[in-house]
C-alpha cells in the first residue's frame, strides 16, 4: 500500500508538473452488447456540430492527459455546465431498448458543455443501427453546443454468445476513441449500459455530480451509480417488502455484484449477499450485516459515499487522463479492458488502481434503475410507472 502510494504520489505529480508547464501557454491561447457475432467490414458515422480546429499546442496539451484543463479547473469550481463528456456504450440487437436510454444520455448531455457519444454496435439483426443515426442526427442539430454523436462497426476477434471477452474488446474500442485529437478536450468517459429503459432522474444526478465534480482529481477517479434492480423497505421490523421504485425510505437493491469488490476487496454474491444502499446515505442499516461489515460510507460536500475497488453499476464516470496514458509501460495508450475473459468492469478498475491508485467511488444518492428492458417485465414498469410506462414523454 505504501509502495503505491509512493507510485502514485510521482505519477500525479508529474501530471500536475506537466500541467502547470503547459497552462500558461494554453491560457494565451484560450482558456451491452447482448450477442455477438463476426461483423464484416467496418462502418462508421460521425455527426458533429460546432467543432472547431484547436491550436496544435492546445491539442497536444489535452492529447498529454488534459492537464492543462486539469489546472484551470483547480483554480475554478468544475460543475457539469464547465466539463466536457464521452459517453461510451456497446450493444447488439437492441433497437427496442436503444431509445430509452438514448433519451436519457439527451437529457443529461444537455447540461455538460460539450458532449459526444460513442456506440459500439456488432452484427445487429434489428433496426439497431438506423435507429441510432436518426436520434444522433437530431442530437447533433439541436444545440448550440458542441456534440458529436458516433457509431463504429465492430468485428470481435472471438465469436461467443454474451461472451465476455467480446464484451470487453468492445469496450475498449470507445475508450481507444480518447486518443482521437477530437476528443482531446474531454474530461471524463461516461459508460452506461444500454439495458436501462427507466428514465433518469436527470435533476438529482446533476445535483450529485455538481457537488462531487470539484473534489474530482483528488478524492475520486472514478464515480459509480447505486444500479438498482429492486426496492425493499422494512415496514415490520424483520421483514422487507417490494416497493415501487424511490418509495420514500426504501433502500436500493444494488445488483451488480459481479462487478463490486467493496474498499476491503471482499466480493458479494447474490446468493450469500443482499447490498442495499439507501439514496443518499450512509444508512446500511438495510443491508444483511455479512454485506454491511466490509463497507465503508463517509460524505463528500454533503454527498454518501462508498470506497470500493471496483464497480460498476450501469453507469460509471472515469477521469480520461487515466484511459489516454499509463505511466506503466505494458498499458502506454491508457488503462483497457482486460480481454483474457474475465469481468470487464473489474479488470478496468484494477488497471486504474494498479497505474493511478485512482479512487473509486459509488455514490448512493446517484441512482440509475437497472431493473432491465425484457417486455416479461413490461408488468412491472407499468405498475411502477403508474399510467406512464417506462420513460417521460
Amino acid at each position: 500500500m505504501l509502495l503505491c502510494s509512493i507510485a502514485c504520489c510521482a505519477v500525479w505529480l508529474c501530471v500536475f508538473l506537466s500541467g502547470q508547464l503547459t497552462l500558461h501557454s494554453t491560457l494565451r491561447v484560450r482558456l451491452q452488447l447482448r450477442e455477438t457475432r463476426q461483423l464484416p467490414g467496418s462502418n462508421k458515422l460521425l455527426l458533429q456540430r460546432g467543432q472547431q480546429q484547436q491550436p496544435q499546442q492546445q491539442q497536444q496539451a489535452q492529447l498529454q492527459g488534459s492537464d492543462a484543463a486539469a489546472g484551470h479547473h483547480r483554480l475554478s469550481i468544475r460543475t457539469a455546465a464547465t466539463t466536457s463528456v464521452m459517453f461510451g456504450m456497446i450493444g447488439r440487437d437492441v433497437a427496442k431498448e436503444l431509445p430509452y436510454v438514448l433519451a436519457n444520455i439527451a437529457k443529461l448531455a444537455a447540461h455538460f458543455k460539450d458532449a459526444h457519444v460513442t456506440f459500439v454496435e456488432n452484427d445487429s439483426s434489428d433496426d439497431t443501427r438506423g435507429v441510432f443515426k436518426a436520434w444522433a442526427a437530431n442530437f447533433t442539430s439541436s444545440s448550440s453546443h458542441n456534440r458529436t454523436a458516433r457509431l463504429l462497426a465492430f468485428k470481435p476477434a472471438t465469436t461467443g454468445h454474451k461472451d465476455l471477452q467480446v464484451l470487453a474488446q468492445a469496450r475498449n474500442r470507445y475508450l481507444e476513441q480518447l486518443l482521437q485529437p477530437e476528443y482531446a478536450a474531454v474530461d471524463f468517459l461516461i459508460a452506461v449500459d444500454t439495458d436501462m429503459c427507466f428514465a433518469w432522474d436527470v435533476g438529482n444526478m446533476l445535483k450529485v455530480m455538481d457537488a462531487l465534480l470539484p473534489a474530482a482529481g483528488e478524492a475520486w477517479q472514478a464515480l459509480y451509480a447505486n444500479g438498482a434492480c429492486g426496492w425493499y423497505k422494512d415496514f415490520f421490523g424483520s421483514s422487507r417488502e417490494e416497493v415501487p421504485f424511490e418509495t420514500p425510505g426504501s433502500a436500493a437493491v444494488y445488483c451488480d455484484l459481479f462487478a463490486l469488490r467493496d474498499s476491503s476487496g471482499a466480493a458479494h454474491t447474490m446468493a450469500e449477499s443482499m447490498v442495499l444502499f439507501k439514496p443518499g446515505t450512509c444508512d446500511f442499516s438495510a443491508m444483511q450485516s455479512n454485506s454491511a461489515a466490509t463497507m465503508n460510507c463517509t460524505y463528500i460536500n454533503g454527498q454518501a459515499v462508498v470506497p470500493v475497488q471496483a464497480a460498476f453499476g450501469g453507469w460509471g464516470m472515469y477521469d480520461a487522463r487515466m484511459l489516454r496514458r499509463s505511466p506503466n509501460s505494458s498499458s502506454p495508450a491508457g488503462c483497457r479492458h482486460d480481454e483474457g475473459g474475465d469481468c470487464e468492469h473489474l479488470s478496468l478498475s484494477n488497471c486504474i488502481a494498479r497505474d493511478f491508485c485512482a479512487k473509486q467511488l459509488i455514490a448512493t444518492g446517484l441512482v440509475v434503475n437497472w431493473e432491465g428492458c425484457s417486455e416479461a417485465q413490461q408488468h412491472r414498469w407499468d405498475g411502477w410507472y403508474p399510467g406512464r410506462g417506462p420513460i417521460e414523454q
